[in-house]
């Protein structure tokens, strides 16, 4: 095995990155370390491939990104998407129905390369602001006719119970509803998660399926993290998280992912 390419693959908020302190320096470090032995270092996450980039080249990754939870591959390197998986038509009609329902719930619809803003609200334009990115405003009938990746919705956590309740109740066997942070709510397509992205990244970098190595620390990895043969989470992530886990790094803001891939070589 010591011979053979390993590929570590890390979510980005949380684990990678703290919003407060950005990335800790031990992770850059440790990433150049991993790819200098000769191994793949890559991200995956909730983001957009724009999103993710300013962190994808902080760290430099040296494998295509798992973006917008698994509904797509992105190749920075050829500036292309390796897979992408829309959602069905039946969204469209979920989404009106949570914009008439819930007249608290901030509504972003994300295609490949552009975010629609269905409602904005004051958690929204955080999520904006502190992603830096660009959005388009529309209404759900203005792009019912263009392929969805994703929807991301907010809501204020005396909302977020109902919210959930409601997605459940609807039993839309094309389409799963998935926690991925705080205060956001996804809708993506059946199916459709880190997880089942990896085996095409796998196939992508002919690699195999015993030498990937994933990292994370939300509800929205729990594919990836049981998906890869080897697994870690950070100190402070839920303890159900933790505990489909072989291994607890330290806290995020000490470089847990550093500490994975310190653990790694020494392995290896």
């Amino acid at each position: 095995m010591a011979k053979e390419k390993i590929l570590l693959i890390s979510d980005i908020d949380g684990t990678l990155v703290t919003p407060k302190m950005g990335m800790p320096a031990q992770n850059v470090a440790a990433a150049a370390r991993l790819k200098a032995a000769g191994h793949y270092f890559t991200i995956a996450t909730g983001r957009s491939y724009k999103a993710a980039m300013q962190y994808a080249r902080e760290v430099d990754i040296n494998a295509p990104v798992i973006t917008f939870n698994g509904a797509a591959l992105y190749d920075y390197s050829a500036n292309k998407f390796i897979m992408t998986k829309e959602m069905p038509e039946t969204v469209v009609g979920i989404v009106r129905s949570i914009y008439s329902r819930f007249a608290e719930a901030g509504i972003e619809v994300h295609t490949e390369d552009d975010i629609y803003m269905i409602r904005n609200t004051a958690l929204t334009k955080r999520h904006i602001e502190q992603e830096n990115l660009t959005y388009i405003n529309a209404s759900v009938d203005d792009i019912a006719g263009i392929s969805w990746l994703k929807v991301l919705l907010t809501a204020p956590p005396e909302v977020m119970p109902e919210l959930e309740s409601y997605a459940a109740s609807l039993n839309i066997p094309e389409l799963d509803f998935v926690r991925s942070g705080i205060p956001y709510f996804e809708i993506l397509s059946h199916g459709v998660n880190k997880g089942t992205a990896l085996p095409r990244l796998i196939e992508y970098l002919g690699i195999r399926p015993e030498n990937v190595y994933a990292i994370g620390d939300y509800y929205n990895d729990v594919g990836m993290l049981k998906a890869a043969a080897h697994t870690a989470a950070p100190a402070g992530a839920p303890d159900d998280i933790k505990a489909l886990c072989e291994y607890i790094t330290c806290p995020v803001e000490s470089g847990a992912v550093a500490d994975y891939i310190d653990r790694i070589l020494d392995s290896i």
